[in-house]
């Protein structure tokens, strides 16, 4: 595996959200993804007890892989720079760095 600066792919990661440009978003998205990657959100706290409540089981979830980056995030209002939500994501590269899989867990 290549060496993964965690800082940078946090940079990288956080970025490509932001990008407004259709063409460079595509081309910032291919560099950071692997082409198979998956983005995995995890069900904020209310969806899973209301997914209890109707006799579904609390989702699992796994991560596997050669190299695995915790990212701490926040959403800021662009208008007032509020913080308006945050979470973390739990990033399973590949073996050249790229994302393989992005477990999302919003309001963490």
């Amino acid at each position: 595996m290549n060496e993964i600066d965690p800082q940078e792919l946090a940079d990288r990661y956080t970025a490509q959200w932001n990008v407004s440009d259709a063409a460079e978003r595509r081309a910032a998205i291919e560099r950071l993804w692997a082409e198979d990657g998956a983005h995995i959100l995890h069900p904020p706290a209310e969806m899973r007890e209301t997914a209890a409540g109707l006799g579904f089981d609390h989702p699992t979830l796994e991560a596997r892989g050669h190299g695995v980056v915790r990212i701490g995030w926040e959403a800021v209002s662009a208008e007032t720079g509020d913080v308006v939500g945050g979470g973390s994501d739990m990033l399973v590269l590949d073996d050249d760095g790229r994302i393989k899989t992005d477990y999302m867990f919003p309001g963490s």
